[in-house]
């Protein structure tokens, strides 16, 4: 491992930990974005090892997934014709703001579209440079849309002293290591077995799987130990903050602001939506506003987790967001262009 990565990973550490041991909400999480992101800064260096991520996604995965007891998944059901209007409106409040951000970054319409659409950082560069676009911009614009999210959302509903109705390890079940080590695993093989399909966030879903059918079974009495999320969530963290490459900022000054601006009016658009949809369910108001919010599945479930909010709710919409965005990016990027006649490259 290069020095430039093992001091990333070291910041990211030390900066996880001592939000956390200052119990700042989210503070491993955050402390490791912003401690990578400030080593990546001075050190320069490349982004972190894929396997680091996919590390803590597995382990995030299957700590989220063994929320899913057969109660909370029959609640679930009932509120999908709510989560699939979500799916819409979220991506549709993205993509509105593609306009925003062509003209206020001053960059191509297929750079901007696959910019402002909030799905996978990986998936929507590799769609952008299909389709003519900027890969590289989309991917910065991508990571900067969660890390405003990871960092303004639950940081507004602390400040506003709105709190979730469920309690953070309640009665957490006994320290099971052969059934962890088995779960480890299978999450591993479903992982992999997700990666070969071109999955979006393969490895966070395989320990999402794997946790859900062991909840949901009740094959085991078992929960991910508090070091190891926390783990989950530095690894995850380091990842995201080892993305801010000096180069990309200083070059592309108008776009980063451009992309700020438009995920701030998402943010906005989404929690009045929350509030809306908290007088018809339900569901609470803090739960909703993450489950709406722009942000990744991993962050977001990882926040409501933290947060001892609904954890199974929100991995749910941002569940379906994620399946939708994966099977409408293309169709609705096609329908954008014709309208705008503006002619794919792909």
């Amino acid at each position: 491992m290069r020095f430039s990565s093992v001091a990333i990973l070291l910041a990211a550490s030390i900066g996880g930990l001592v939000l956390q041991y200052l119990e700042v909400p989210l503070g491993a999480l955050l402390g490791a974005i912003f401690g990578a992101a400030i080593a990546t800064l001075i050190l320069g260096g490349r982004p972190l090892h894929l396997a680091l991520r996919c590390t803590g996604q597995v382990i995030a995965g299957i700590a989220i997934g063994l929320n899913f007891v057969p109660e909370a998944v029959a609640q679930m059901v009932s509120y999908s014709g709510l989560i699939l209007a979500a799916a819409v409106i979220s991506v549709g409040s993205g993509i509105a703001m593609m306009v925003l951000v062509a003209r206020l970054g001053e960059v191509d319409r297929s750079t901007a579209f696959f910019a402002s659409t909030p799905g996978g950082v990986a998936e929507m560069s590799v769609l952008a440079e299909r389709y003519g676009g900027d890969s590289v911009l989309v991917g910065l614009a991508q990571t900067l849309r969660v890390l405003l999210v990871v960092f303004l959302v639950p940081l507004g509903l602390t400040l506003m002293g709105w709190q979730g109705t469920e309690i953070v390890d309640a009665a957490p079940a006994p320290f099971a290591p052969l059934a962890l080590t088995l779960m480890a695993a299978g999450a591993v093989l479903a992982s992999l077995a997700l990666a070969r399909l071109h999955i979006p966030n393969a490895w966070l879903l395989g320990g999402l799987v794997v946790g859900i059918v062991v909840a949901y079974s009740g094959l085991a009495e078992v929960s991910v130990p508090g070091t190891a999320f926390t783990l989950s969530q530095i690894l995850i963290g380091a990842s995201l903050g080892a993305r801010f490459q000096r180069d990309r900022l200083l070059s592309a000054g108008r776009f980063v602001l451009a992309s700020i601006v438009g995920t701030l009016l998402v943010i906005v658009i989404m929690s009045l939506f929350a509030m809306l949809l908290n007088s018809w369910t339900t569901i609470d108001f803090p739960t909703l506003v993450l489950a709406l919010a722009p942000g990744g599945i991993a962050e977001m479930s990882i926040t409501a987790k933290s947060l001892g909010l609904g954890v199974v709710t929100v991995t749910c919409f941002h569940l379906v967001r994620i399946v939708f965005v994966l099977l409408m990016t293309v169709p609705i990027y096609r329908l954008v262009s014709k309208v705008t006649g503006h002619t794919p490259s792909a």
